[in-house]
């Protein structure tokens, strides 16, 4: 597939359960949405007491956005490989599985984004480079049932001899999603300058993510299936090589005909040998044994 099949098939799939992902993209928008409210009516309290109380919620909707997010975007990608593979689950059966994986997904997801800083800090480059192989980090957690340093991996091997590919899709796919919310944002931002009328825009380009979240498990699945595939066919090529080919029962017979001749003829040479050596003077067979 290339860069443009990602795209109609991710539409495509978003379209055919538009319902379900809907659902999924409006649990993540109202906890956004609400940290939206509580930060523009800000801590300008001169109540203390109501500060701490406007931080403890936000913590909680900070943490509840976590929660959430994690598991629309695992339920969607196992709504998506259900589609993909023509075996549809529903989706109170996706939320499900999403909430049996979401602990090691959280914990691959902050393990990832640790890695990726640290290396980003050190030096730029390299935490470029290791954010694109572990762009599947996800996708290895939810829809191969990996976790930690095993996620990772398996989102590295995919990815390794095609990493340049892999980032200009990425690049692609994320500049289309950039010129959509841009073009949005723009509109909607001259209609009111209301801090509070942020939630519609912001609401919008959540929902926009969550198709383009389908795209991105789309290009997951393919690169798996293609490795996959890959991995199959030379292994199949390596078993043809040592395998040793069957012979036939001329090949057989033959085959055993000349170790039988080959048999007889050692024998034979033995048995004349020692005829001979019986037969020389007992001092020449001393002598031979001295030397």
């Amino acid at each position: 597939m290339d860069f443009f099949d990602f795209i109609s098939e991710g539409f495509k799939i978003f379209f055919t359960r538009v319902g379900d992902f809907s659902l999924l993209a409006l649990g993540l928008i109202i906890p956004t949405s609400l940290l939206l409210v509580i930060t523009a009516n800000g801590f300008t309290s001169q109540n203390t007491k109501t500060n701490v109380i406007k931080i403890i919620l936000l913590c909680l909707i900070l943490a509840l956005e976590v929660v959430v997010g994690l598991i629309a975007s695992m339920s969607s990608k196992l709504i998506v490989e259900s589609i993909v593979k023509n075996k549809p689950i529903s989706l109170a059966k996706a939320i499900n599985l999403a909430l049996s994986k979401w602990g090691r997904a959280f914990v691959t997801q902050l393990f990832t984004s640790l890695i990726i800083l640290g290396l980003t800090l050190l030096l730029f480059i390299p935490g470029v480079i290791y954010s694109i192989y572990y762009l599947f980090m996800l996708d290895a957690v939810a829809l191969r049932d990996k976790d930690g340093r095993e996620a990772l991996k398996y989102s590295k091997t995919l990815i390794e001899g095609q990493w340049w590919r892999i980032f200009w899709i990425s690049m692609g796919i994320g500049i289309i999603f950039s010129i959509f919310n841009g073009l949005i944002t723009f509109l909607l931002s001259k209609v009111s300058a209301n801090p509070y009328f942020a939630i519609v825009p912001n609401a919008i380009t959540l929902y926009i993510a969550s198709i383009f979240g389908v795209v991105s498990t789309v290009l997951f699945l393919n690169i798996d299936f293609v490795y996959h595939r890959r991995l199959a066919k030379r292994k199949e090529i390596a078993i043809a090589r040592n395998a040793k080919k069957a012979p036939t029962i001329e090949e057989y017979l033959k085959d055993k005909q000349k170790t039988k001749t080959s048999t007889v003829k050692r024998s034979t040479v033995k048995k004349v040998a020692r005829k001979v050596e019986k037969t020389k003077p007992v001092a020449k067979r001393n002598t031979r044994k001295k030397e």
